[in-house]
């Protein structure tokens, strides 16, 4: 009787413990099948176990570090965590896919999909979304705007096509219980009306754009054009060896110009 029970104690954690490696093993398919179809397939089969494994009692309590080939981030307070990753198409646009899981002190799922509605957003540095309407990005950081009305800030990474790549700065609160994506945060002329900061430069290039703990900012590589005559083309701008910083002030973003250089990795 004793070995029966045992086993029945056990048995949930095999099963989860099943569920994972089928989405390690899906998770590898999306990104090495060398075709478009059997990576998106892959994905699609990879959406539907990554929530059943999520219904298991108190899954908020298992990190799932081992599924590497998605991004996992946390707030310091814990409070959620996003799961975010992307798809590259055969044209070498990209397709996002996401969610958000919230804490519950029961241990219940309360899980919410983001749909990425990229191409039909059209003026997403102004747009107010919601987790049916998502700009896609691949979020590498998740800070603390206000933590009195539980405001984030997401560090994204969003590769666009085979010219471009973009960082975003997403902002994310819950209002009715419901993820809120976009807020007008940020102090700086001319940008009192945006919701979230785009940065967008050549695929060539790289930008730094990193959360600084000790002086409560973020630290953002200042990007131009590589020369005159390819002002506005992103395709030419990549980092001129000057940065920027957005400081975290009273649950708004001020933008202070021309910091002195930072390191990545410092």
């Amino acid at each position: 009787m004793f070995f029966k029970f045992f086993w029945l104690l056990l048995f949930p954690i095999g099963l989860f413990a099943q569920d994972l490696n089928t989405l390690k093993k899906l998770g590898y398919q999306m990104y090495n099948e060398p075709g478009e179809p059997e990576r998106m397939q892959a994905n699609y089969a990879f959406i539907p176990a990554l929530v059943n494994l999520l219904k298991s009692p108190r899954s908020f309590d298992h990190p799932l570090d081992s599924l590497k080939m998605i991004s996992i981030q946390y707030p310091p307070d814990r409070s959620f965590r996003i799961f975010s990753w992307f798809i590259q198409l055969a044209d070498g646009s990209y397709r996002y896919f996401g969610a958000i899981q919230r804490n519950t002190k029961d241990g219940s799922l309360n899980l919410f999909p983001l749909v990425d509605q990229s191409s039909a957003i059209s003026d997403p540095q102004l747009a107010v979304l919601n987790s049916e309407k998502w700009l896609g990005a691949q979020y590498y950081r998740v800070v603390e705007l206000d933590k009195t009305k539980g405001i984030y800030i997401l560090l994204g990474w969003k590769g666009k096509n085979l010219k471009t790549t973009q960082k975003v700065l997403e902002i994310l609160q819950f209002k009715n219980n419901e993820p809120l994506l976009g807020a007008t945060v940020f102090n700086a002329k001319g940008l009192e009306a945006f919701t979230r900061i785009i940065y967008e430069y050549s695929k060539q290039a790289a930008m730094y754009m990193e959360y600084d703990a000790a002086s409560n900012r973020i630290v953002v590589d200042h990007l131009a054009a590589s020369e005159d005559k390819y002002q506005g083309d992103f395709a030419f701008y990549g980092p001129d060896m000057s940065q920027d910083a957005w400081i975290i002030q009273q649950g708004k973003l001020q933008l202070q110009e021309n910091i002195p250089f930072k390191k990545p990795g410092k």
